[in-house]
């Protein structure tokens, strides 16, 4: 090992107490630096602040970080597969294509942190606090965000089908053209969130909070949206078609050439609603009605 590899690993564990440095992390830590391979290796509550371990193809799978503090580090196109980071700090780091498919992240303090094109599929960010982040065009497909804190999220592109968001503080995010298809958002907090041209296709959206969203263009035919609070939503040329919206609020939104076909809108509030060219063929009206379908030539 050179003199800046052991000037490295004695900074990693400075602040650590001395009775707390077992031979065998000590061990792990010089294998990480100097091969960038250490699969399964445990780094329990260890400080790992600023290490730098970008465009080494670092193999981590199965490495155990749970409290580790991953400040500043650089672990972009890093093999995270089922990586512990539950409870880690993670400000400034970047796991920018790094593969963390079926990580746990639950619980971890995330900040400034840079997922961009990372793969996160079946990850665990469970209650995870993630604050100014982005994870632009990334993979986050079955993954379990419920209950996670999200305001202000760059998702743009992002694929999140089939992806457990219960109870996720989503407000003010940018979804533009995500995948959403059978996502769990029940009683998601989605206000001022954009959601145009996403797919949400079987989505659900049971009472989730969505007053002033935008999802112009968005796909969100057989969704559940019952009891939802689509208060001033911005639903312009829309798919609902087959969606539920019993129950749901829909006052002052903006329907204007929303496919509604066979909709369930029964109970629903609409005061001053939008409907310029809404298409309501075959929906269930709030007053029980059936909405009339245009004439077949």
């Amino acid at each position: 090992m050179n003199i800046s590899k052991i000037l490295l690993t004695t900074l990693l564990f400075s602040s650590i107490p001395k009775a707390t440095l077992h031979a065998q992390t000590f061990s792990n830590t010089q294998l990480l630096l100097e091969t960038a391979i250490c699969q399964g290796c445990d780094f329990n509550g260890a400080n790992l602040r600023g290490i730098k371990l970008g465009e080494r193809n670092a193999n981590l799978q199965g490495i155990n970080l749970s409290a580790a503090d991953l400040s500043q580090a650089d672990l972009e196109d890093a093999n995270l597969v089922e990586a512990d980071l539950s409870n880690s700090i993670l400000v400034g780091t970047s796991f920018k294509n790094a593969n963390l498919s079926g990580a746990n992240l639950s619980g971890a303090h995330i900040r400034g942190v840079n997922f961009e094109g990372a793969i996160l599929t079946n990850a665990i960010l469970k209650n995870a606090t993630l604050f100014l982040i982005s994870l632009e065009n990334s993979q986050l497909e079955n993954a379990d965000l419920s209950g996670a804190y999200l305001k202000n999220a760059y998702l743009e592109g992002a694929n999140l089908q089939g992806a457990s968001l219960i109870e996720t503080n989503l407000r003010n995010a940018l979804l533009i053209g995500v995948n959403l298809i059978g996502a769990n958002l029940t009683q998601a907090d989605l206000r001022a969130a954009k959601f145009r041209n996403a797919n949400l296709i079987r989505a659900n959206l049971s009472g989730a909070k969505m007053r002033a969203v935008s999802m112009a263009f968005a796909n969100l035919s057989e969704s559940n949206l019952s009891g939802a609070n689509l208060e001033r939503a911005e639903l312009a040329d829309a798919n609902l078609e087959n969606a539920d919206l019993s129950g749901s609020n829909l006052e002052g939104a903006n329907l204007s050439r929303a496919n509604l076909r066979g909709a369930n809108l029964t109970n629903v509030q609409w005061e001053d609603a939008f409907l310029f060219e809404t298409d309501l063929c075959g929906a269930i009206l709030p007053d029980g009605d059936r909405g009339e379908c245009p004439e077949t030539p």
